[in-house]
């Protein structure tokens, strides 16, 4: 019944947890000297300020046919030094905010199966994961969400393309050729790893140290995404780096694709692009090969944004950290078409050498997250690239199709052009493990901590839990089967109906909803008949944030004890 209802008040993360539309809108805007921002992004403020302006010097310079090769090496010297003091200040920040144990976090989440290894009966396979039904529940609550406030409230369209893909379209898009990581080897062992992440651990590890040596690591660190192979392998000499464990000396840095090849049909010796085949490494790919199809169904109209979430495969070389880095893994991609003549948006631009093949300009989204050595750091859960006309202009030359749009000027000329492309990519499963690590809590327990999740209401597995005081009665379990039917269909709420038969305390499973991150509680009970019909509503508006637990305290009875039993109603 109403005085029943058992509130466990949801924390809101201030991160990437919250509603899309408070994440992801542009308000507040910061004034030029960041006095509308938060108090961390303000000391970072002046920080990114100074690296943009000395950015835009080394541009410069770099465009002047009289630069002298002197005058640029000390500007692009000073534009390190600049991100060196930018990256320690990001460091100074991260630090001050409280650890997760991590431990402790990710049993709660094995325990409860939000997910779980795959194949764990056989061993487990790295890199690939089972959600499990609560796990399922918050991945299709996220992207519910993330459909209605993308695709529905700004009329894009949705298309669902297989996740096996020719070699013709991947090689057009450059995939086959530039879709690599760097690989070195323990040349005795034969064990592999990715170069840049290797290289890292060692110089963070010198960094830490005192001497020259210190200092001479940061300067290496800040450097490192820039280097190609050659400029790993001097890292690696200077340096002395050995493979891990062993002390061997590491062979030569290789590009390694990450793609997984395969091939269709029962023979699969046929040569051609029609029989080997790819699984994607992004959902992209589909749209542009249906871009003409797509822009008819838009009756020729831009902008046109087209969205997809799917499945997505990358072989990488050390996968880790539990969802951060799969080898599979969910993706929620966007596609915005638009008028390059028609230009009034802009990003900040990334040096070349740390963004993909296909994009001309990117910047990220990131989460700070604790990976599986207990170390946080800042870890890239959206992606936003300008990917101008890469893919459309290299698929139309492969293909022989004119994927071009046309618009007609005022005068009455008309023009044809390729469009350009905006792409939000958003990683599903590193979404996930910042909603679950931001939420996590503990509070002191009778023996240990406890732990619990405190997730939105919104998003949580179940919206609420049903708990019958007697659950193995016939006239209870009908009770509970009507009060679930109205929640689910009435009210399209999730319910978790807990009916513990095995004499488990009513606190207990008040602490089972609480790791599972279940906001709300109704205990059941034979004085619940009388007003059982008005629990679903008032779930819902309590759910949609339409009434506060407050507000419920004002206008409904306190539970003073149960009146009825089940021979006395």
């Amino acid at each position: 019944m109403l005085r029943r209802i058992t509130f466990f008040k949801p924390y809101y993360c201030s991160g990437c947890c919250t509603r899309f539309k408070s994440t992801f809108s542009k308000d507040p805007v910061s004034n030029p000297d960041g006095s509308s921002l938060p108090d961390s992004e303000k000391a970072i403020h002046p920080f990114r300020v100074a690296v943009e302006e000395q950015g835009s010097i080394v541009k410069r310079l770099i465009k002047e046919a009289t630069t002298s090769s002197e005058e640029l090496d000390k500007a692009v010297i000073k534009l390190k030094n600049k991100k060196q003091l930018l990256e320690a200040k990001l460091q100074e920040l991260s630090s001050s905010i409280p650890q997760v144990n991590k431990v402790k976090l990710d049993d709660l989440i094995k325990q409860r199966f939000y997910y779980d290894q795959s194949f764990s009966i056989y061993g487990g396979v790295t890199g690939l994961y089972d959600f499990g039904p609560a796990g399922c529940a918050v991945k299709n609550h996220l992207l519910q969400d993330w459909r209605q406030f993308f695709v529905l409230a700004d009329g894009m369209l949705e298309v669902d393309c297989p996740v096996l893909t020719p070699e013709a379209p991947l090689q057009a898009s450059g995939h086959v050729e530039k879709f690599t990581d760097y690989l070195i080897s323990d040349s005795l062992t034969g064990e592999s790893y990715r170069a840049d992440h290797l290289i890292r651990q060692s110089l963070e590890s010198l960094a830490k140290k005192k001497g020259k040596q210190s200092g001479e690591a940061k300067q290496a660190l800040a450097g490192l995404g820039s280097l190609d192979g050659q400029g790993l392998q001097g890292l690696i000499d200077r340096f002395g780096i050995a493979a891990p464990g062993t002390g061997n000396a590491l062979t030569q840095p290789r590009e390694f694709n990450l793609m997984f090849d395969t091939a269709a049909g029962a023979d699969s010796r046929q040569q051609g692009w029609r029989h080997r085949m790819f699984l994607r490494p992004e959902t992209a790919q589909g749209i542009f090969t249906n871009f003409r199809r797509l822009l008819d169904f838009n009756r020729g109209r831009l902008p046109m944004a087209v969205a997809q979430v799917g499945q997505s495969f990358r072989n990488e070389v050390q996968p880790r950290s539990g969802l951060l880095r799969l080898r599979e893994f969910a993706l929620a991609e966007i596609e915005h078409f638009y008028d390059p003549e028609d230009r009034r948006l802009r990003f900040r631009q990334h040096p070349p050498c740390e963004m993909a093949h296909y994009a001309a300009d990117c910047w990220d989204a990131e989460c700070l997250l604790t990976d599986g050595c207990g170390r946080v750091d800042w870890v890239e859960c959206v992606g936003c690239a300008d990917r101008a006309a890469y893919d459309l202009s290299r698929h139309s030359e492969a293909s022989g199709e004119s994927l071009v749009a046309a618009r007609t000027a005022t005068g009455g000329t008309s023009r044809s052009f390729t469009p350009s492309v905006v792409e939000p990519s958003f990683g599903v499963g590193r979404l996930l493990s910042a909603i679950l690590e931001h939420n996590y809590r503990q509070r002191p327990g009778r023996d240990e901590q406890m732990t619990y999740l405190s997730l939105p209401a919104w998003l949580a597995p179940y919206h609420c839990a049903l708990l019958p005081m007697n659950g193995g009665s016939a006239e209870m379990r009908q009770l509970i089967r009507r009060l679930h039917r109205r929640l689910a269909v009435g009210e399209n709420l999730a319910g978790l109906v807990d009916a513990d038969s095995r004499g488990v305390s009513i606190g207990k499973r008040y602490a089972r909803c609480d790791q599972l991150g279940v906001p709300f509680a109704v205990t059941v009970d034979y004085d619940s008949v009388a007003e059982i019909d008005r629990v679903p509503g008032l779930v819902r508006q309590l759910v949609g944030q339409r009434i506060t637990w407050s507000q419920v305290m004002d206008t409904e009875a306190v539970f003073q004890g149960q009146t009825a039993t089940k021979g006395n109603r």
